[in-house]
């Protein structure tokens, strides 16, 4: 599934897309992502997650190809 405009993408995320979300997250601060339990932000850890999902949806928002949000 995916959306797209000449600036503005959105689709579901691939296994390629796990260091761009890796640093997404963790380039936000500590105090904006405190409760953010979902899962491990590191690239291996949602590699795997976007590797092994089955009926978990993740998205992201992309402005000029580059990743600048996601949705689950």
């Amino acid at each position: 599934m995916s959306h797209q405009h000449e600036y503005l993408a959105i689709r579901s995320l691939r296994v390629e897309d796990a260091a761009a979300l890796a640093l997404l997250l963790s380039s936000q601060p500590p105090n904006y992502a405190r409760f953010f339990y979902a899962f491990n932000f590191e690239e291996d850890a949602i590699s795997k997650l976007l590797a092994e999902r089955q009926r978990d949806f993740y998205a992201g928002v992309f402005w000029q190809g580059e990743l600048a949000g996601f949705f689950m």
